[in-house]
């Protein structure tokens, strides 16, 4: 069952003892650092190993020891430990984790064509509405803004 660990002992991974350069792993949300550590109270002995997303600036939110990771040790194929990463569920009364930077984009000042879609069907639903009922159909329809049509000109 996933839970919190405090971290214990952690280091960045890297591509050699002699190379100091930073293990660098390809995933699904693009480049990452590779952390090893442990766990305090950790059940299986041995190292895990967590990745940590490179910004645009070529850093990642390193992992230090007394940092806290939530998810679960589990044994792997292999026999030895491994950490799975789990999302945190919410709890009410506890502020949700915000991101370092906001970015909110700004209000569009006209309706979109999405928008008059969904109002035209709207409209449609509420003068099929309101013809059941025997109600004069609202003025937003575009149906208002079409006149008759004469077929009779139409071309066989």
């Amino acid at each position: 069952m996933a839970k919190d660990y405090i971290v214990a002992q952690a280091f960045l991974g890297t591509v050699s003892k002699e190379d100091k350069t930073p293990t660098i792993v390809q995933s699904k949300a693009g480049p990452c650092h590779k952390y090893i550590f442990k766990v305090e109270g950790q059940e299986m002995d041995g190292w895990l190993n967590i990745l940590r997303k490179i910004d645009e600036n070529g850093n990642a939110k390193p992992l230090n020891q007394g940092d806290t990771v939530y998810g679960e040790v589990v044994e792997n194929n292999w026999g030895k430990a491994q950490f799975e990463k789990a999302q945190k569920p919410y709890t009410p009364g506890q502020a949700p984790e915000q991101p370092s930077q906001r970015t909110t984009a700004p209000a569009p000042q006209e309706t979109t064509e999405l928008e008059a879609k969904v109002d035209y069907l709207i409209n449609l639903f509420e003068n099929f509405l309101n013809s059941k009922a025997g109600t004069e159909p609202s003025q937003n329809s575009k149906n208002d803004e079409d006149g008759p049509v004469d077929l009779s000109e139409i071309e066989y």
